[in-house]
């Protein structure tokens, strides 16, 4: 069951600091004048007021007996009548303290939880029941609207049932949703994962939860197979494509726990709807592992271009020098004194019969310059020809705007994998022998990166329309540019998860439309485009003006020529007698068994509650906490059984007098 401490739900502290209690359970005159017009009686007057205090810090009544002593003494210290705290017990069986109650809430303006309550939580829950798995998060989600609407609190049990019965409903509404959209072809695929093959005693349940390897190259082939076994249970995919991400993930996740004995038990409904999330998940995990591949290929394949980039500006430094020395002599020869004809004969006699070659090696240094890598590139790339080709061709490229140029690049590329030519042309045939010259081009080349452009065209600038392109730098040039696409997000992979197209993902203007308001209330934030930038506007300015004004006095940073330069802050001195001190505690501090501190960690951050099943829902098993601390304190320790029971045994009940002792006892009685 899902614990209290696992909530928001409010609840009353033990031990309260003396601070604490003048804050929170004093008083104020207003209060005290509420208790004398609404009784005369001292005993009711003080139950009244603990009501009041404790109904203000929980948002729901408590018996008297519940309230911790301090609390009740300091408020009837508070009020001079702390004699009358044994009394306290024949209030809170009287007809007094119902009335007192009811007068609690007006003056809170606070509403019964039977008077609409239920329904509000109802709402909550279902609602959030969509996104969410975890009971304690549905629970946090009806308290937030039950305060928000200034309703009274119920009890704890009665949140956890509504979680539980609303969640079961959620399940329930997208198990119909899957069956009313199966169709009985659909039905056949489904249920051919379940039949066990009787020469190899498998199953394709069995190879669906199976993992591919690692997306490495060798892997390549194994990874193309999957994606063809999927062809035939891509159309289940759409039958969850509405789902949230969250419980398709959930779905997902529950089936991987399942054998196929335990999914065949399952109903219908249910077992179909955890098949299709479980497909579309390994699916999509399978195509990021592609596209990983692609790009850890790609990026190998650039940097050895950009190594080779190095490589040839070493070797050919000399040239640079030479060109250096050429135009160095040239202007020398411009400057000199004399006439026009002078000049140019001075110049000349640095060119003479050079000019040729000298231009030769301009051209050549000029593809290079820039650090620009590109026509490296085919050089590394044309030995991962075969593996980039097959890669394009399993994965489904989608673009994320309406720009496709990219796509229909893919597409021609691949189109022209066979092709050995050095040039392809770009321009419809049709239009070629119709009129020469004059058809526009068959793809958008817009978007070749200022580096490739002379490299794929052949054409100095982007003023004229191409009409061929270099095949070799053009495969290059698109594998290039898909790599930086994805990174961008401008191009997706339809079906991926990491690198699937994000906006279906995003809530839709209808869900923005509701949602929004409540939202921008909550974040004290304004909605309208121009007050948002207005509001942004004001508070960077004001945290401007604020560093400015603290500038003169703050001695970590400073400016150094021009440049903002932090130092490192000052450690703080230790006080005097801390050495002392850290030594006597050291002497003083006694042994703690390993299995000692695992239970009191648990006992304060409660770190067991990450266990469980798969499927998210609660254990089933016996003592679960006991026995999560006993698996953790096998698997630390590296020890068998019965080394465990004797560990178990050397448990101190003296030690661990605070922690839940029934934890204790299951845990030395774990198996």
């Amino acid at each position: 069951m899902t614990i209290l401490q696992d909530t928001i739900y409010p609840r009353l502290k033990m031990v309260v600091a003396p601070h604490d209690l003048e804050r929170v359970y004093t008083p104020t005159s207003e209060e005290l004048d509420l208790v004398h017009r609404t009784t005369t009686d001292a005993v009711a007057a003080l139950g009244f007021l603990i009501h009041l205090k404790t109904f203000q810090r929980l948002g729901y009544f408590v018996g008297l007996h519940t309230v911790p002593d301090g609390s009740v003494q300091h408020i009837a210290q508070s009020v001079e009548h702390r004699d009358l705290i044994p009394q306290l017990p024949a209030y809170d069986r009287s007809g007094t303290r119902r009335r007192h109650q009811a007068q609690i809430r007006a003056f809170r303006t606070v509403k019964p939880f039977r008077a609409g309550g239920l329904q509000v939580v109802q709402q909550a829950i279902a609602a959030a029941a969509m996104h969410t798995e975890q009971l304690a998060d549905l629970i946090n989600r009806a308290i937030e609207e039950l305060l928000r609407q200034y309703y009274e609190l119920p009890g704890f049990t009665t949140l956890y049932h509504e979680a539980q019965r609303q969640r079961a409903k959620t399940y329930a509404s997208l198990y119909l949703q899957v069956m009313t959209a199966l169709t009985p072809d659909l039905q056949v695929v489904l249920d051919a994962l379940f039949v066990v093959d009787p020469l190899t005693q498998r199953s394709p349940w069995d190879r669906l939860k199976d993992s591919a390897g690692r997306p490495t190259r060798a892997n390549l082939n194994s990874f193309a197979d999957r994606l063809v076994w999927f062809a035939p249970y891509q159309r289940t995919e759409r039958l969850v494509a509405t789902f949230p991400d969250a419980k398709r993930r959930h779905f997902a996740t529950e089936a991987i726990a399942y054998d196929i004995d335990a999914m065949r038990d399952l109903k219908p409904a249910r077992r179909y709807t955890l098949a299709c999330a479980l497909l579309a998940s390994q699916y999509a995990q399978t195509l990021d592992d592609v596209a990983g591949m692609f790009i850890r290929r790609m990026r190998s394949i650039q940097h050895a271009a950009k190594t080779a980039l190095e490589t040839y500006q070493q070797q050919h430094q000399a040239r640079t020098d030479q060109l250096i020395t050429a135009l160095r002599d040239l202007v020398v020869g411009y400057q000199q004194p004399g006439s026009v004809e002078a000049r140019f004969a001075g110049m000349h006699a640095v060119l003479k019969d050079r000019s040729d070659a000298l231009l030769q090696d301009c051209e050549a240094h000029l593809t290079y310059s820039g650090n620009n890598f590109a026509s490296f590139v085919w050089r590394v790339y044309r030995s991962h020809r075969s593996t980039v080709f097959r890669l394009l061709h399993l994965l489904p490229f989608g673009s994320a705007s309406s720009d496709t140029s990219v796509q229909q690049a893919i597409a021609f590329l691949l189109a022209h994998q066979r092709s050995k030519g050095a040039w392809l042309s770009v321009v419809p045939q049709v239009q070629q022998r119709a009129v020469p010259g004059t058809a526009g081009p068959r793809l958008n080349l817009a978007w070749i990166p200022v580096g490739w452009w002379r490299l794929v065209t052949d054409l100095a600038t982007r003023d004229q329309v191409p009409q061929r392109v270099n095949r070799r730098h053009f495969e290059a040039c698109v594998v290039s540019q898909i790599l930086l696409a994805l990174h961008r997000g401008d191009l997706s992979i339809l079906g991926a998860e990491r690198f699937g197209d994000p906006l279906p993902r995003l809530c839709s203007p209808e869900e923005y439309a509701a949602r929004s308001p409540a939202y921008g209330e909550q974040l004290g934030i304004p909605l309208d485009p121009d007050a948002f930038v207005a509001a942004q506007q004001a508070w960077l300015t004001m945290l401007a003006e604020r560093a400015d004004n603290a500038f003169p006095t703050n001695e970590l940073v400073t400016f150094v020529d021009g440049r903002l330069v932090l130092r490192r802050q000052r450690r703080t001195p230790d006080p005097a007698g801390l050495v002392a001190l850290k030594r006597h505690v050291d002497e003083r501090r006694q042994p703690r068994p390993i299995l000692d501190a695992l239970a009191a960690t648990n006992y304060w951050l409660n770190w067991t509650s990450c266990f469980g099943p798969l499927s998210g829902f609660d254990t089933k098993i016996d003592h679960p906490v006991a026995r999560y601390l006993a698996a953790v304190f096998c698997y630390g320790c590296q020890i068998g059984p019965t080394a465990t029971a004797r560990a178990l045994g050397t448990l101190d009940r003296k030690q661990l007098s605070w922690v839940d002792q029934h934890h204790i006892r299951a845990l030395r009685q774990s198996p």
